[in-house]
């Protein structure tokens, strides 16, 4: 909704439309910054008009100062109404110091005010770019290009973005008032200086629309270079045997000057404003001091207005250069914002649920390692599922059918395998097993749920090992319990952890010394064995009733890998295993074999535990996979 309305014409908007415009702007600031940083947003305004109230006691303690020790005369001393003071120098210093402190402790509140509502809406970002990262399903249109972009520029811009609006609000709140307070101090001068910053004003807004149009451009440009590293990074095998390194680096360097010149572009814009500002300043005092002189005003009011306005300079340049700041940050900005409305109120939730705000004073939060969570599910033994499909037909966006009419009953605990040619829709099969895509007709049910209920209510009771092991920085033990809720005490739970690595072939790690062996996130020091075997392991300390295998001894050795078909082998009856490989000693624990790469459609074998892999009988099915033996 915000994207159609920042692209519209402001310029003759009716009423309504700008009120409609205006409420949608305010709903999707709430929605990526929550209330909490609008709250310090507007406390900065708040702090801004009470800083300005400590300029004008400052410029008031400061007159009475030297007043005390005869720098002035005593006729011109403060007053507030009939009072007027006449406090000593000892008395004149300590109210001088006192306004100083209180004028520096609301600096202090202030800027601290501004680096925490900045850091906060970067925090909520960084939170709703891991959501969108972590549970984004396998058909979401979003690249890793896009995490990044939203997870780096979009962060660091919306950091700059809030700072500044932080630092405007205060800015125009202390300009306000230091203006109010210029009138009662001498009117004429004030009347000079309010045309002159208005000029200032007219010539920032020009060089402001300039910078518009060119930080417009920033935010497609970086987008773009980091596809291209991306592209870049995931084909260089193919880059340098093709001979086309040099292209390509010529198109990123290009790509990064045309990037480099849009920023410099904008800040040159933005440096314009602040010289156009601090000469505009000049201006002023020359031309107060000589009206100054020809109306007799005082000394003392003369130096209480200098201060004043040295006051009022200085804010009117800060709400200048964030001005601009912000008009150049907004393009980035707006990507922000969209990205806010894009999410549901669940997402939100979610997100921003995960590990709580930011403390205001930067508190320590309490942080849960990873795999050593402890909380008691009271759950009993999920049961393995029936893996029933019908009908199932699946085509990605644009491209053709990757299955179709595609029935299959698998028994509960029975052992499916899938073959199949690259592209003959294995992967597909899996992540709409696992609830990970939606079937374009037909169904999947894992007992009587759908796959993907069936998967969201058992979760912990599902096993997986690709063909890539993830590994997390930790030791063997943090490895297996990673993620897993565990109602044991620690020396049962380690007793599961050495049972399941002798099942997985990992006798050296199989003691408790070895469950304290610290290994890195990539596994730097183990095997690609050992590190299959380690994920293997993982897989079954989770105890799982349906267990997926994609291409689980793809590192392996042969001989390590008939020691692993023994031990998937032995999980007969326990728990459903859907097996998908290339290697047909893999195939010898399987009850039924499903080959996608038929040449007249889906093919289902089966066979005894008797029969040899490369000896499994095949019989064509019409379309569909038929029914497996119970």
């Amino acid at each position: 909704m915000l994207s159609n309305a920042s692209q519209s014409d402001e310029k003759g908007r009716p009423p309504e439309g700008l009120f409609l415009h205006s409420l949608a702007m305010w709903n999707s600031l709430r929605r990526l910054l929550g209330r909490r940083i609008i709250g310090a947003l507007w406390m900065c305004a708040v702090l801004g008009t009470i800083g300005a109230g400590g300029e004008v006691l400052l410029a008031g303690a400061l007159q009475a100062f030297l007043v005390s020790v005869g720098a002035l005369d005593a006729s011109v001393a403060p007053r507030i109404g009939s009072m007027t003071w006449t406090g000593g120098p000892l008395a004149s210093s300590m109210l001088l110091l006192a306004v100083a402190v209180v004028r520096s402790a609301l600096q202090f509140l202030g800027q601290h005010v501004n680096s925490y509502a900045a850091e906060a809406a970067a925090y909520r970002l960084r939170c709703l770019a891991y959501d969108e990262l972590i549970h984004r399903t396998t058909d979401t249109p979003h690249t890793n290009s896009d995490f990044q972009f939203r997870n780096g520029e979009l962060v660091s811009k919306t950091v700059v973005t809030v700072l500044n609006t932080a630092a405007l609000a205060g800015q125009v709140a202390m300009a306000t008032l230091l203006c109010a307070a210029l009138v009662a101090v001498a009117p004429a001068q004030t009347a000079i200086t309010l045309v002159l910053l208005a000029l200032l004003l007219g010539g920032s807004r020009l060089l402001g629309r300039v910078a518009r149009g060119v930080a417009a451009r920033i935010a497609p440009a970086a987008t773009q270079i980091n596809r291209d590293v991306e592209r870049v990074a995931r084909n260089r095998l193919y880059l340098k045997l093709m001979g086309l390194e040099r292209l390509e680096q010529v198109n990123l360097s290009t790509r990064s000057l045309t990037y480099s010149q849009y920023v410099v572009r904008a800040a040159a814009a933005a440096s314009g404003v602040s010289a156009l500002t601090g000469a505009g300043a000049l201006t002023v005092v020359v031309l107060v001091a000589l009206g100054s002189a020809s109306s007799g005003t005082g000394g003392a009011a003369l130096l209480t207005f200098f201060y004043l306005l040295v006051r009022l300079g200085q804010a009117a340049q800060g709400v200048s250069s964030n001005v601009t700041v912000l008009q150049n940050l907004w393009p980035v900005f707006r990507h922000a914002l969209e990205f806010a409305d894009s999410v549901s109120d669940e997402q939100l939730a979610r997100a921003h649920g995960a590990s709580g705000p930011v403390s205001f004073l930067g508190g320590a939060h309490p942080v849960v390692g990873m795999g050593q969570a402890r909380t008691s599910t009271g759950a009993a033994p999920v049961p393995p599922p029936r893996i029933s499909i019908r009908g199932l037909h699946y085509n990605y966006p644009g491209g053709p059918a990757v299955l179709r009419g595609l029935d299959l009953e698998v028994a509960p605990g029975a052992h499916l395998g899938i073959v199949g040619p690259s592209g003959a829709g294995k992967t597909t099969l899996l992540m709409l097993l696992l609830g990970m895509l939606k079937p374009g007709a037909g169904e999947v049910r894992l007992d009587d749920l759908a796959a993907a209920d069936w998967l969201t209510k058992h979760r912990f009771a599902v096993g997986y090992v690709g063909p890539d092991p993830m590994l997390i920085a930790g030791t063997v033990r943090s490895n297996l319990f990673y993620g897993l809720p565990m109602d044991l005490p620690p020396e049962q739970l380690d007793a599961v952890a050495i049972d399941v690595l002798k099942q997985a072939r990992l006798a050296t790690f199989a003691t408790p010394e070895g469950l304290n062996r610290i290994i890195t996130e990539e596994g730097e020091g183990l095997s690609a064995g050992q590190k299959q075997r380690l994920a293997f392991a993982r897989a079954l300390m989770r105890q799982p009733a349906l267990l997926i295998l994609d291409e689980p001894t793809a590192n392996l050795d042969g001989e390590t890998e008939a020691e692993l078909v023994q031990t998937i082998a032995s999980l007969r009856a326990r728990c459903t295993v859907v097996i998908v490989t290339h290697r047909p000693t893999l195939l010898v624990t399987t009850d039924h074999v499903l080959d996608l790469g038929a040449s007249n459609g889906a093919r289902i074998s089966s066979r005894s535990a008797g029969e040899l892999a490369g000896e499994i009988p095949e019989r064509p099915v019409s379309g569909v996979a038929e029914p497996v033996r119970e």
